[in-house]
């Protein structure tokens, strides 16, 4: 039997084995929190970095604490101060992208992506809002990469929506609409170039906002009917602004004009009806109120996914074409990513994605008892759960709406 001993961060030293330590899995990057036998002073200071206080040893497998003062790390060689170069683009291969069968890798995985998607899609609205031409080629690249990892782990995909910064809604938005527009297009059949028009479409279609003056895009409240009417411009600003640069695919541009049109001729800025509104469109339509009903504002909160799919159900065949928004609801599953649900064990959790084959047995992450207090997270596969003695206890019992137990936010997957 291992003989085991908790100490201090501070009295961990090279020669030690390190069995654990004090950290939720989802605050750093390890697939395990058994590290082993510790060859340098390196990772000490990285883990005390990360807010690690305490670890526990393994003494079978490596030193003791040795009474005597700890010796002191080698000094580092001083190197010239050089100019902060930019930042390294995110180095992608198919070969990085993690199965869906290893749910601690998918969520590290689509948190890097996440970040890393952010980053480019801040430096495409950035160049729109400076006057440049749309950065089209990095646009591309993390259409690319969505549609890779869709193609490899749709789980990734689905992550996203849950990792939302709800503090910068403009930018999380547009990414998010990128991410369903490529899930929703694999999903009906779309491939190639389609997939591609289609994901570029959701990245760029709020691109007219980057356009509008600031104080009312980043309003801390509801407009006022004046201000709505300045808003609503930023679809024609849009389009003015994209239509005419090279390379940028028409049903694009169409996607940026008409995305707040709708199907029975109610929307803006042309209130065209029906087949005149562009597939793309269409699609975009449903795609953009989904995601700003389940995100944040300042000037309210989000909904369930769950009630929001039944708010876009009551204007399915007026609002919404009705075969695009059952496909849709199809696509995202009967608990989509993002719901809170109560267990039959009375705990609450977070639902992080699932397999097609099995939509009602979701992956999820338990975050409160039943008592609405928080626990130590724990992820649950309830697929592999199904037919073990213990499982019905991790059967869902209800939805739960964010009124009554808010979702876990952005900082709690960091």
């Amino acid at each position: 039997m291992a003989v085991l001993k908790t100490i201090p961060i501070d009295l961990l030293r090279p020669g030690m084995y390190v069995a654990r330590f004090d950290l939720s899995w989802f605050k750093h990057p390890f697939l395990s929190t058994r590290l082993g036998v510790l060859k340098d002073h390196k990772l000490p200071a990285y883990l005390r970095s990360l807010g690690v206080k305490h670890v526990e040893i393994d003494l079978d497998r490596g030193l003791d604490v040795d009474l005597g003062p700890l010796p002191e790390p080698p000094p580092e060689p001083e190197q010239p101060e050089e100019p902060e170069a930019p930042a390294a683009p995110f180095e992608f291969s198919a070969k990085d992208i993690p199965p869906p069968t290893d749910s601690a890798r998918t969520l590290r995985f689509a948190k890097r992506f996440f970040s890393q998607s952010m980053d480019c899609t801040k430096r495409v609205m950035a160049g729109a809002q400076a006057g440049k031409p749309v950065a089209l080629d990095e646009a591309r690249l993390i259409i690319g990469r969505l549609i890779a990892t869709v193609e490899s782990n749709r789980s990734v995909v689905r992550l996203l929506s849950v990792l939302k910064a709800y503090d910068e809604y403009t930018y999380t938005h547009s990414l998010n609409v990128a991410a369903m527009g490529v899930l929703f297009g694999k999903h009906i059949g779309l491939s190639g170039n389609q997939l591609e028009t289609l994901g570029l479409a959701g990245l760029l279609h709020d691109v007219g906002k980057c356009l509008l003056p600031a104080e009312i895009v980043n309003k801390p409240g509801k407009l006022t009917d004046d201000e709505f009417v300045v808003m609503k411009q930023h679809t024609v600003l849009g389009f003015d602004y994209i239509k005419d640069q090279p390379g940028v695919p028409g049903p694009v541009a169409l996607g940026v004009l008409e995305h707040h049109e709708r199907q029975d001729g109610t929307g803006y800025p042309r209130q065209i009806a029906g087949r005149k509104i562009a597939g793309v469109s269409r699609i975009l339509s449903v795609l953009d109120v989904y995601d700003a009903l389940t995100s944040d504002r300042v000037y309210r909160s989000r909904m369930s996914p769950h009630l929001a799919l039944r708010t876009l159900c009551a204007k399915r065949g007026s609002a919404f074409p009705e075969a695009i928004l059952d496909r849709f609801i199809a696509c995202v599953g009967v608990y989509p990513p993002g719901s809170v649900v109560q267990l039959r064990n009375g705990y609450f959790a977070v639902v992080t994605g699932y397999d097609e084959r099995s939509p009602l047995h979701p992956s999820m992450t338990i975050f409160l008892g039943p008592d609405a207090r928080p626990v130590n997270p724990r992820r649950v596969e309830t697929l592999r759960l199904r037919d073990q003695p213990t499982g019905s206890g991790y059967e869902i019992a209800r939805h739960v709406e964010p009124s009554e137990v808010p979702p876990p936010d952005a900082s709690f997957w960091r």
